[in-house]
């Protein structure tokens, strides 16, 4: 299974410090956990700058870029998938009982791990709503005594997976 690593610098770090403050609605507490999302999310951009050959939406571009709260429930838009990007700094913390529910909207997950210093952020992986629900079958779990039953697609799968 291929990983994807991203190298994160200062920028990337100030740039979700100061989104996650706009997203806590004035509050002088920076939300950690929208912290570590938003690198995720920037991650997962770079992601797609360097190695898709199409053209993605990320849907939360222009807040980050202001340091504004976000508005859309969806992360980014590749063709006609929804994906929602998920960040961890622990591969425990990805749990089945956090994963989606039926009621969830995104058609595609990302899994993002982010190193304890916000320096580096390695793409695990990728899976459908339905296959998060159980619903797939012949993937393959590249942490299969830590995140199981969360089974992942590699990342360079994606671009053939959407449709454009």
């Amino acid at each position: 299974m291929a990983l994807y690593v991203c190298e994160l610098n200062e920028e990337d770090v100030v740039a979700a410090e100061e989104q996650a403050s706009a997203h806590a609605q004035g509050s002088d507490e920076i939300n950690e956990n929208k912290k570590k999302g938003n690198l995720g999310e920037i991650a997962f951009q770079k992601f797609c700058e360097k190695e898709l050959s199409r053209n993605y939406n990320w849907m939360h571009d222009s807040q980050m870029e202001k340091g504004e709260a976000e508005h859309d429930q969806h992360d980014f838009r590749l063709g006609k998938a929804t994906v929602d990007v998920k960040t961890r700094q622990d591969i425990t913390d990805f749990r089945p009982d956090e994963m989606p529910d039926s009621g969830s909207t995104s058609d595609v997950y990302v899994f993002v791990l982010l190193n304890f210093n916000c320096k580096h952020a390695t793409i695990l992986g990728w899976a459908t709503h339905h296959e998060l629900l159980g619903e797939g079958t012949g993937l393959s779990n590249p942490f299969p005594t830590v995140v199981d039953p969360i089974i992942l697609r590699n990342i360079e799968e994606l671009e053939p997976w959407v449709s454009w």
